[in-house]
């Protein structure tokens, strides 16, 4: 997410309040229509809460990787990135 964004995902400004964060709140939306939406799912898929959603491994998320880079680069509408946010 911070490498796609530039910016982490749950900043807030306490170090208790991240860690709330975290553990409650969706992480807002990729910026910029620029981000293929099956890479934005591949990031979602790491952020999940539950433990058991997200990749069991490093070669599952480089499976997903892969699959994304190598599906037709449709992006995330810009409207729906600013109406998440």
């Amino acid at each position: 997410y911070e490498l796609l964004s530039g910016k982490k995902a749950f900043n807030k400004s306490t170090a208790s309040d991240s860690i709330a964060a975290i553990l409650k709140e969706e992480p807002p939306a990729l910026p910029g229509p620029d981000v293929p939406i099956a890479l934005d799912q591949v990031v979602r898929h790491c952020l999940e809460k539950d433990r058991d959603d997200r990749f069991q491994s490093a070669r599952d998320a480089a499976f997903a990787l892969a699959q994304a880079s190598s599906s037709p680069a449709t992006t995330v509408p810009a409207v729906a990135a600013a109406s998440s946010e």
